[in-house]
């Protein structure tokens, strides 16, 4: 029987190997993975493209003889156990093909001096037979964790393992690389692992111009933790969802959803792994993606890719896709509508914030006199947080929240915080004179006290009203408009901030004057403002969308 020999050329199989990390910000965190396999906790990374070379350093455990010769023989095979030097050992090699010359220097954990050097010329890829990778004495290194130890002979280092890539390629479609992005990146994949062994990765990045110096650590998930969940399959196992609603922030959540494996703390941020899989509807990667939630989905029985980007393709991936759908339907729409839903009541208080500075300004005016006197004759008004208490005048707390237009949204929860844990029983010492507060209820604030008319003003609420087709109802006593979020120009209204503001402050001085006529005029009036408004909107609606600088509505426009 005759055999035919393979004679394949070794040089261009590493090539190929290689060029399963495209790009160097993926051969350098693979080189990072390599880090945290053998037990490192500080792990330093720079980037010199002014001089065109890479390194990766750690204290980790170390690199002997007999593990980076056993790490070379097991490309394409995964090394079980602590004994690995990258995943199916092609992230050892995954470097060759991005710089002329790849330097392995590694000394073991049990012998701080027994450096040992492995170069891989740049021209290894040229070879159709590799005779082995040259291997030196590095004696010019000891190493040691203590800042004061010294040594007459050899240069003290707090390194074990150095990874270094000399002449790295000027392609920078190769090579981009920025702090902020690869600071996210380390912290999508290694997160996990960061957090149990206090981790920190020290990033230095060197172009022409400047140099940038960051230290990445990852913090605990500070969100509202939800109930663990767990779908189960006879492919996938269990896929268990270890989730939090995201803090919210000044600039918004900013949750990260991560899929793993059981038993491996190596993470693939959602959007990543979306994109890999193409298995998901539009709606489950909008939510997702959304920020509103962090943490992490771990699969029991997927396998993970060797490119880490996703999950091998088969039944267990299609299953462990399934459970996240079907999660999404009984869990995470549920909470993503009440997170959405707060967004959009938060939108409408600072915009009635807003708005309401605009209405107290025209109401100030005398000509508006009529109007402002509807507030000052009504028999209820409202005091907020530490006003005086004036014996008799309490009737009931209100059961929204809401601001004071005087307010920074923004500011408001923290200064709140911090006069309750200074002052809790804080009260002025005089009751306030012609007291009028204008206020917008919504999600922010506290809950004001209803009083007998001392304190009276107007406020503003976004309701709900069900089946009713008025847009607004006054409550004459207490000096509440409240919209009806449900009707048609409202909703015709929401297409911008600006036409928001706009719409509904005419609605205020149209109800305000509203009041002022007969109850047997009334029906005409209202049949008038309405057409009047629905008018209004449709003008404004054409207009704003064009004009390219701030608009600025006279009292006489928005009084009518």
């Amino acid at each position: 029987m005759r055999k035919s020999e393979l004679g394949f050329h070794q040089g261009n199989t590493l090539l190929r190997l290689a060029e399963t990390y495209p790009k160097l910000d993926l051969v350098i965190l693979e080189y990072i993975q390599n880090a945290l396999d053998i037990g490192a906790r500080n792990i330093w990374v720079k980037i010199s493209f002014r001089n065109r070379y890479v390194y990766i350093r750690d204290d980790g455990d170390g690199v002997s003889v007999e593990h980076f010769e056993r790490a070379l023989k097991s490309v394409c095979s995964s090394i079980k156990g602590k004994d690995k030097l990258g995943r199916y050992g092609i992230g050892l090699v995954s470097g060759i093909d991005k710089c002329k010359e790849l330097i392995f220097t590694s000394t073991p954990k049990e012998n701080p001096s027994d450096y040992k050097k492995w170069v891989f010329e740049g021209n290894i890829v040229e070879q159709k037979s590799i005779d082995g990778i040259p291997c030196f004495e590095e004696k010019r290194y000891v190493f040691s964790k203590d800042s004061f130890y010294e040594s007459k002979s050899k240069e003290v280092v707090n390194w074990r393992t150095e990874i270094r890539l000399e002449s790295i390629t000027k392609d920078r479609t190769l090579t981009r690389i920025s702090s902020e992005d690869f600071r996210s990146a380390i912290l999508e994949r290694y997160s996990e692992v960061m957090r149990k062994k206090g981790v920190t990765v020290f990033l230095i990045i060197v172009t022409k111009d400047e140099r940038t110096n960051t230290k990445i650590q990852a913090s605990e998930f500070q969100g509202k933790k939800l109930p663990t969940q767990i779908e189960t399959g006879k492919d996938a196992g269990k896929t268990v969802f270890d989730l939090y609603i995201a803090n919210k922030k000044a600039y918004g959540r900013r949750g990260k959803v991560h899929v793993g494996i059981d038993g491996n703390d190596f993470r693939i941020g959602f959007p990543t792994f979306a994109r890999f899989t193409n298995l998901f509807n539009s709606e489950t990667i909008q939510i997702l993606e959304s920020g509103i939630f962090e943490g992490n989905i771990i699969s029991q029985k997927c396998t993970l890719h060797p490119g880490r980007r996703g999950f091998v393709e088969n039944d267990a991936l299609l299953e462990f896709c399934a459970h996240i759908e079907t999660w999404m339907e009984k869990e995470g729409v549920k909470y993503a509508s009440e997170i959405n839903q707060e967004k959009k009541d938060e939108r409408y208080q600072a915009l009635g914030i807003r708005s309401m500075r605009v209405i107290e300004d025209i109401l100030a005016d005398p000509k508006f006199s009529n109007l402002r006197e509807l507030l000052s004759v009504r028999k209820l008004g409202t005091t907020g947080l530490h006003h005086i208490k004036i014996k008799g005048t309490e009737k009931d707390e209100q059961e929204k929240r809401s601001l004071s237009i005087t307010t920074d949204i923004g500011r408001e929860k923290e200064k709140t915080r911090k006069a309750t844990i200074t002052n809790p029983n804080m009260e002025p010492e005089n009751q306030k004179e012609n007291h009028k507060p204008f206020t917008v209820t919504g999600p922010i604030g506290r809950r004001r006290m209803v009083v007998k008319g001392h304190s009276t003003g107007l406020q503003l609420s976004f309701e709900e009203m069900g089946d009713s087709t008025d847009l607004w109802k006054f409550h004459r006593d207490l000096g509440l408009i409240s919209i009806n979020i449900h009707h048609p120009l409202w909703a015709e209204a929401e297409k911008s901030d600006l036409l928001l503001m706009r719409f509904q402050e005419m609605v205020v001085i149209r109800a305000l004057i509203f009041e002022t006529y007969p109850d047997a005029w009334k029906e005409i009036v209202h049949t008038f403002i309405m057409d009047e408004l629905s008018a209004s909107l449709s003008i404004l609606g054409r207009i704003l969308p064009a004009q390219k600088k701030k608009i600025f509505f006279s009292k006489k426009m928005l009084a009518g």
